[in-house]
Parts: C-alpha cells; structure tokens; sequence
C-alpha cells in the first residue's frame, strides 16, 4: 500500500479538438495486470471446481454465498443479477489493494482517478437500475421530493454520493499506507520499552499483515457501500 500518488505523467493530442488527454501510464498498466490476475484466478478456480471442494474453492464459495445472501436482503429476489457485479468490485479492489504488497508494484487505487472511474462505474449502474425499475417518471420524482424547490440539493447530494464512494477509497488506502509505514515500528518499539525485544527484520512480516487486514477490509467496505447505494435508489 502506498502513501504517495505516481505523478508520472504523458500527455496526448486528441485530433480536431485542442484538447490534450493526460494519462498515468504506471496506473494503466497496473489495472491490465489487476484485470489479468482476477482473470486467471477465476479461469483457474472454473477448471477446478469439484463436489469436494479445496480450500481456494471453499472460501470463494463462502464469499460469493456471503455477498449473495447480503443482496438477497437489500434487494430481494432480484439482488442475484447484481451479484457478478459486486464480485468483480470486490475482487478488483481487492487485488488492487493487496498488488502493491509486491515491492516495486504500485497500487490501482492509489490514484484517485482509479478509484473516481470505479464510483462512476458503481453511480451509472445505480442510476440505470433504478430507472428500469421505477420507470423514469416515478426515477424523477423522487428528485422533487419532499418540495420541488429541493431539486438542486437532491441533484447535489446524488453526485455528492459519488464522490464520497471514490474519495473514502482514496482516502482509506492513503491513511492506510501512513499506518503501515509507521505502525510496525511504533510496535516494535512499544514491545521494547516492555523488554520484548524485535529484529527489525520482521518490521516487513507487520507492513505485510497489517497491508492485508486493510486492503481486505477496504474492498468489503467499498463493495458493501455500492450495494447500498444501489439498494437505496430502486427504493
């Protein structure tokens, strides 16, 4: 996990526009790898499956009965269709997180650009939803609610939603590469004033237990919130 943001940049011309479109090509080519690593894990995973599972396929299982059951109670019956959906947010954000444990790998999601086009991806999904659910008019009205004259406050709390979703993620992981910077060594240096002296040596075994604790819990979190988010607007 990093608590800096790759700044390397390379800027392209897009043709009749003067416009110039930038782009982190160190954040591209770490999303690839992510997209191919969830990509092998579930081709490998599919080609092994068996009546008795192994433990790779138990706690897949476990999860996607996890997440299925939580659909289930927020969006009835229907939550099942979202349920590739939300298993590939959580998987996404999970390897994403857990990618920059490998020294000299950078984090997806320690550009806020990653984390905006996943909470853009999460509201357009919410939106499209709750339109073919509610129908558009009942989709609108709920704009107008409680008094018309609230329209630009709810117009600016849909958006605010959104980025809220990107900006905790963002933020999380950010707060969460300062811990695991500084915490194994506060530890280590708490166990020594209580005579329990460490090597420093397993100050790299505490970053890489305290990176997967918060990576895990950073992509529940943000899987979590868009079925809330989803569950909130079909409402």
């Amino acid at each position: 996990m990093e608590p800096t943001i790759e700044v390397i940049t390379k800027r392209f011309n897009i043709p009749f526009t003067g416009f110039y479109l930038t782009v982190n090509p160190v954040t591209l080519e770490m999303t690839w790898l992510v997209i191919g690593i969830v990509l092998v894990i579930m081709l490998l995973l599919k080609g092994r499956l068996s009546m008795v599972p192994n433990r790779p396929q138990s706690f897949l299982e476990m999860m996607v009965v996890w997440f299925d059951n939580m659909l289930e109670e927020s969006l009835g019956k229907e939550g099942r269709a979202f349920l590739p959906f939300i298993m590939t947010l959580f998987l996404f954000v999970l390897i994403s997180n857990l990618i920059s444990i490998v020294p000299t790998l950078k984090s997806p999601t320690a550009d806020l650009n990653t984390c905006f086009a996943l909470a853009i991806m999460v509201f357009l999904i919410a939106h499209v939803s709750a339109i073919k659910k509610l129908g558009f008019r009942a989709y609108l009205r709920h704009y107008f609610e409680p008094f018309w004259w609230l329209l630009p406050s709810n117009l600016i709390s849909e958006f605010s939603k959104m980025l809220s979703h990107a900006l905790r993620l963002f933020g999380n992981m950010f707060a969460g590469g300062l811990l695991i910077a500084f915490l194994p060594f506060i530890i280590m240096k708490i166990l020594k004033v209580w005579g329990i002296p460490l090597n420093l040596l397993l100050m790299p075994l505490f970053s890489l237990f305290f990176g997967v604790v918060i990576g895990c819990i950073q992509a529940f979190v943000f899987a979590i919130l868009a079925v809330s988010y989803i569950t909130v607007l079909r409402s």
